[in-house]
């Protein structure tokens, strides 16, 4: 009688468990539904990983980096094109490709060689999805390695997922646990078949032609796609588009008010020099960086505040890891640009300027949320910290 009554309990809690799994699930794809409706609605959306308070990272989808990245797998028709660093900690992404794959989405993608030893789930995604590999191109002239970066080679550093020819999902965010659940990271989502095509233009580039890094063509007409009346989008894809000279420091230089600057790496000497020149004619500058930045032999940390410029280091257990910067209220720069030497002349990049006051708007209050996350002491000094991983 025991074991009966064991085995109707045993029996109803699966029952339960079920029911209680169809409901997540039920609601998982209203939410989606409601998200893919509201961008096709607004064309754009930005999204922030939150890294105060954070202990550690942890293999889930917790924040709308992550669950807009989902979401568009999860209802991807036809194809899913990924250029990532690499892969790690995000098994809810991982299997929601798989799924794709399994109802009939076409998913391709490149990864970068480096990142298939440093995360170690990117081995299985070439292995399951077929992505391939950049190729290694070493940065030929040796007065950009002494000069602008120590880098050796080249890295395929982008993050962008392409759905169906009209979404796009990129920013700083890689798709791993401790960018997309632990290090401060920014992410948009587009709705925009214009915008889709080009950034085709350059997938197609690396996947099919296998042509990475130096070896790529300039894309043209990548100026102001009108995504929206009130919006326009400038693409810049590095190396070939010179995204530091022809991007950032243009904004820099025609800045009159205002620039908020949350940057991982931040090694070039052209940008610092207009950004005191910026200072000097009245412009107010904030910055925030990496922690990790300390032990670079050409971080322009100290040049920067012997400037008078306030720069803040980062002192969570995660990393500074954006790469971003607002302009006068107006452009935003959303990108996995670091401003190195590096991006500027080797890596594969993408970098987004944004001319909307709405999307300027959210940046800078997120910029201010992390800066007075930071005490003020880490204007003039700099945190203690054992090792953070370069990325």
């Amino acid at each position: 009688m025991k074991r009966i009554i064991l085995s109707v309990l045993i029996t109803a809690i699966s029952v339960n468990i079920s029911y209680a799994s169809d409901f997540v699930s039920l609601i998982q794809k209203h939410n989606e539904k409601v998200f893919l409706n509201r961008l096709e609605k607004q064309k754009i959306e930005l999204y922030f990983v939150n890294p105060v308070n954070k202990k550690h990272p942890v293999n889930k989808s917790i924040n709308d980096v992550s669950k807009s990245l989902e979401a568009l797998i999860n209802n991807a028709e036809s194809s899913i094109d990924i250029a990532a660093y690499g892969f790690a900690g995000q098994d809810k992404i991982i299997n929601a490709l798989k799924r794709a794959k399994a109802r009939g989405v076409i998913i391709r993608g490149v990864v970068d060689d480096y990142g298939t030893s440093l995360y170690p789930d990117t081995e299985e995604i070439i292995k399951e999805f077929g992505f391939k590999t950049d190729v290694f191109v070493p940065i030929a002239q040796r007065r950009f390695d002494e000069k602008f970066t120590r880098s050796q080679s080249a890295l395929m550093h982008n993050k962008f997922v392409i759905v169906d020819g009209k979404y796009i999902w990129t920013g700083s965010t890689n798709i791993t646990d401790s960018c997309m659940t632990f290090n401060a990271n920014n992410s948009v989502v587009i709705y925009s078949q214009d915008l889709a095509q080009i950034y085709e233009k350059e997938f197609s580039q690396m996947f099919e032609g296998n042509k990475f890094h130096v070896l790529k063509d300039v894309i043209p007409n990548k100026t102001d796609i009108q995504i929206k009346p009130d919006t326009k989008i400038s693409v810049l894809f590095s190396p070939m588009d010179r995204a530091i000279s022809k991007g950032v420091l243009p904004l820099i230089n025609k800045s009159r008010k205002r620039i908020y600057i949350s940057m991982f790496y931040l090694t070039n000497y052209w940008i610092t020099d207009a950004l005191i020149n910026a200072h000097n004619r009245g412009v107010d500058i904030k910055i925030i960086l990496d922690a990790t930045l300390i032990k670079e032999p050409k971080a322009q940390i100290f040049k920067l505040r012997e400037a008078g410029i306030p720069v803040k280091i980062e002192n969570w257990n995660g990393k500074m890891h954006q790469k971003s910067a607002v302009f006068d209220e107006e452009y935003t720069i959303i990108a996995s640009t670091n401003w190195t030497g590096a991006s500027e002349y080797a890596n594969d990049e993408n970098m987004l300027i944004i001319k909307n006051k709405d999307i300027a708007k959210k940046q800078t209050k997120e910029f201010f949320r992390l800066w007075k996350s930071i005490s003020d002491k880490f204007l003039y000094e700099v945190p203690n910290f054992t090792t953070k991983k370069l990325e």
